[in-house]
C-alpha cells in the first residue's frame, strides 16, 4: 500500500481508533476492529471488508464527506457460526457451567504449540469453543499455567472458496491425558 493510500485506508484495533469513528459502534470492544476509508478507496477496500461477514459481524457506516467507517467483530465468529446451523449448543445441567462465556460444540482441526519449554507441539481438533475460551484435543498430556497457541481451520470459507484460519493465543487452564482447555487473550482470523 503506497503512503498515500495508506493515509486514505486507516485501520485500528477498537481502543485506538479516534473516539468520532469509535461512538459509531456503542457496542464495540477492544478486540474489534475499525477501518476508515476515503470514498476514492471504497471500490477497492469495501469487498474485501465485506466479505468478512461470512465468517464474523461486520458493519459500516458512511460519512457526510462520503467516506466509510467500517467495523468488525471477530469475538463473534463462534456465534455467527453458531446461529447458521453448523454447530449444536450444548448446554450442560443447571448450576455446573463453570466457563464465562456460552460454549458452541463444533470440532474443526487444529495445530497447537506451547510457548514454554519443553516445547510442545501436535495436533488434534476443537470439541468446544466460546468467545472466552476452546478446548480441544491434544496428542500428549499438555502442562497448564502455560502460553499455547492454537491454528484453527475455520470450517467456513471466505467468498471464493478461500480457506480461513482462525490463530488463538492463550493460557492453558486445563489438562486431561488427551484434552485440554485453555483461557483465550488473543485472536486472529487469516485468510
Amino acid at each position: 500500500m503506497s503512503e498515500e493510500t495508506s493515509q486514505r485506508v486507516r485501520i485500528w484495533r477498537f481502543r485506538g481508533a479516534p473516539t468520532e469513528f469509535r461512538e459509531l459502534f456503542q457496542e464495540g470492544k477492544d478486540d474489534d476492529w475499525l477501518v476508515h476509508a476515503a470514498e476514492s478507496e471504497l471500490r477497492i477496500i469495501e469487498p474485501s471488508l465485506l466479505g468478512w461477514r461470512r465468517i464474523y459481524p461486520v458493519k459500516s457506516v458512511t460519512l457526510a464527506d462520503g467516506s466509510t467507517v467500517f467495523w468488525g467483530v471477530p469475538r463473534e465468529a463462534v456465534m455467527s457460526l453458531a446461529k447458521l446451523g453448523k454447530t449444536a449448543t450444548d448446554m450442560p445441567p443447571s448450576g455446573t457451567e463453570r466457563r464465562a462465556a456460552t460454549r458452541v460444540r463444533i470440532e474443526c482441526p487444529l495445530r497447537y504449540e506451547t510457548h514454554s519449554e519443553p516445547r510442545r507441539a501436535g495436533e488434534g481438533h476443537t470439541i468446544d469453543m466460546s468467545s472466552a475460551g476452546i478446548s480441544f484435543t491434544a496428542e500428549s498430556l499438555l502442562p497448564t499455567n502455560v502460553k499455547v497457541t492454537l491454528y484453527v481451520q475455520w470450517p467456513v470459507h471466505l467468498e471464493g472458496n478461500v480457506p480461513v484460519e482462525l490463530r488463538a493465543v492463550g493460557r492453558l487452564v486445563r489438562a486431561e491425558s488427551l484434552k485440554a482447555a485453555m483461557e483465550l487473550e488473543e485472536t486472529k482470523f487469516l485468510s
